[in-house]
């Protein structure tokens, strides 16, 4: 079983609904936990809602004392009282947890409170096995502005340095025609 926790698009391209079609489409069983409502559609998002810390607290621990996850996904988190009540309720949960940043919608409409990014980072990262930005949100999250395969390297020092034990950095284009996706394996140490 996978969990799932993440905001809700009513258009189901992207959150909890994009994540339960994937894992369902895996063979795998799929828990939820919503983190916040959106009103939107392909094109832009209408309103945000974010859902209250207690009821956020109670749908994970209402998972974990039932139906255990085999493994965890964290996306769309919104702010700091979001990021502080997962934390704290993920802190002796051993499954393997995967963290995909979630700071902006593809129509630009901010998913992650601006101020609320060092939360995110001093919180959520350490309980991470694995962290999964894309190009633009590896730059937001280390500040380092990433043009080639030695900007990755350093901005997965310091994603390590953040907690991060595996690092995948999405949608690098130095080639032309040609999108690569890096991974730092902590296991192996090395960069793939």
């Amino acid at each position: 079983m996978a969990l799932s926790i993440a905001g809700s698009d009513s258009s189901s391209g992207a959150g909890i609904q994009a994540d339960l079609k994937s894992f369902s489409a895996l063979g795998v069983y799929g828990c939820t936990v919503i983190t916040a409502v959106t009103a939107q559609n392909t094109r832009t998002i209408a309103a945000i809602e974010e859902i209250s810390s207690d009821l956020i607290r109670d749908q994970i621990q209402s998972v974990l004392t039932d139906i255990p996850p085999d493994a965890i996904k964290i996306g769309m988190v919104y702010n700091k009282k979001v990021i502080k009540t997962i934390s704290d309720s993920l802190q002796n949960v051993r499954a393997p947890i995967v963290l995909d940043p979630v700071m902006s919608s593809g129509s630009g409409v901010k998913l992650l409170v601006d101020n609320d990014l060092q939360n995110y980072i001093s919180n959520l990262i350490p309980l991470s096995t694995i962290i999964t930005p894309n190009l633009t949100e590896a730059q937001k999250i280390t500040g380092i502005k990433i043009r080639s395969e030695q900007d990755i390297r350093e901005c997965i020092k310091v994603l390590k340095a953040y907690g991060a034990s595996s690092v995948v950095i999405k949608g690098a284009n130095f080639q032309k025609n040609k999108i690569i996706d890096f991974l730092w394996d902590n296991d192996k140490k090395n960069l793939i």
